[in-house]
């Protein structure tokens, strides 16, 4: 690493150290604000989860559970950069800091982590053994009853042995390579979805009388919902994708991106009535 890109990396580093310096409640405002500065800073997503980690060491036990609650957002709306990045660490740094928390936040813990078991792509945010390594290191002289992952889709992968566990769905596919380039292609689908999505919320917060705003928030809610319960084909999904890349394109101009949302939303409609 030359001086150049040490200047750069420290720079980064010291800004998100001093924006999470701010977190020091639930406050959902600055925790999508730096949602969206790691998503657009994620070519130095190390750099940002090295902040956040040093975060959690060295803040007040008080002020740990919104940074987790960060961390929670960017993995899950900033898609595979920052889950393969944190993956290895992951399991010190919940349990490190799940150690340091009062009843109270342990519990908030507890239900962030049953979270992880699966999230909005139907699949774990981290590797189950992961998960299950947690779960049972934070449960030693725990009081309470940890949230039940019994009827959750991956019951069997996770109660599995660990040489059996995967981190993503059993395939019974004869096409696996496909099955798998599917579940990757919506996977992006829905980080496209999320990405637009924080963005209009954070607009919401400095606007909450706009009612393009509040129209642009709820379709694409309503994108989310049927994403997931739509078996969209690739070629669906590309559609989708090349429409809300032209909502970035086009972000400055609300009415625009009103347009594409109502088009969207049109197709994912028009989507599953023919599938269904």
């Amino acid at each position: 690493m030359n001086n150049q890109q040490q200047i750069i990396f420290d720079g980064i580093y010291n800004d998100y150290r001093t924006g999470l310096l701010d977190l020091v409640e639930n406050n959902k405002y600055i925790i999508t604000n730096l949602t969206i500065i790691a998503l657009e800073q994620q070519q130095y997503a190390h750099v940002i989860l090295r902040a956040i980690e040093d975060h959690l060491e060295k803040a007040p036990a008080s002020t740990k559970l919104p940074a987790f609650y960060l961390l929670d957002s960017i993995c899950k709306n900033n898609g595979r950069t920052y889950v393969s990045i944190l993956q290895p660490r992951v399991h010190d740094i919940f349990v490190k800091t799940y150690k340091t928390m009062d009843q109270r936040s342990k519990i908030s813990m507890d239900r962030v982590l049953a979270t992880w078991y699966n999230c909005v792509s139907g699949r774990p945010l981290f590797d189950p053994n992961i998960l299950n390594s947690i779960k049972r290191d934070i449960s030693t002289n725990n009081d309470h009853q940890y949230p039940s992952t019994r009827n959750t889709r991956f019951s069997k992968e996770l109660q599995a042995d660990s040489r059996q566990s995967t981190n993503v769905p059993r395939n019974t596919s004869s096409e696996p390579l496909n099955n798998a380039r599917s579940f990757v292609e919506i996977d992006d689908l829905i980080q496209d979805v999320n990405r637009i999505l924080i963005k209009k919320q954070i607009l919401k917060l400095k606007s909450p009388n706009d009612p393009n705003v509040e129209n642009s928030i709820q379709i694409l809610q309503q994108i989310q919902t049927l994403v997931k319960s739509t078996n969209l084909s690739p070629e669906n999904v590309v559609t989708i994708r090349k429409q809300l890349s032209d909502i970035a394109t086009h972000e400055k101009k609300d009415i625009i991106n009103d347009i594409f949302l109502q088009m969207i939303g049109s197709n994912l409609n028009t989507m599953q009535t023919k599938l269904g």
